[in-house]
C-alpha cells in the first residue's frame, strides 16, 4: 500500500492529537507543518517531523502531499 503524504495547517491542539494518533497509522507520514509563524511550524516540525512553513498557503502548494489536515476550530473555517 502507497504512503499517504500528510500535511497539517494550524499546529495547535487538534493538529498534536492528530499527529500523535497517526504516528500509529503504517501508512501515513507528516511531511509538512503550516502555520501563520515559522518558528511555530518549526516547534511542531520539531517533536513530530516533516517540513516546517510560515504560512498556509506554501503548504498547500507544495506538491507531495497528498492530505491536508486543518486543526482549526470550525469557526475559523467559516
Amino acid at each position: 500500500m502507497d504512503v499517504i503524504r500528510w500535511g497539517l495547517l494550524a499546529p495547535g491542539r487538534i493538529a498534536r492529537k492528530f499527529a500523535e494518533d497517526m504516528a500509529l497509522v503504517p501508512d501515513a507520514e507528516l511531511v509538512a507543518t503550516g502555520s501563520r509563524t515559522l518558528s511555530r511550524a518549526e516547534q511542531f516540525a520539531a517533536e513530530f517531523g516533516g517540513a516546517a512553513y510560515g504560512s498556509y498557503e506554501e503548504l498547500v502548494d507544495l506538491g507531495p502531499v497528498r492530505r491536508f489536515v486543518a486543526g482549526l476550530r470550525n469557526w475559523w473555517m467559516r
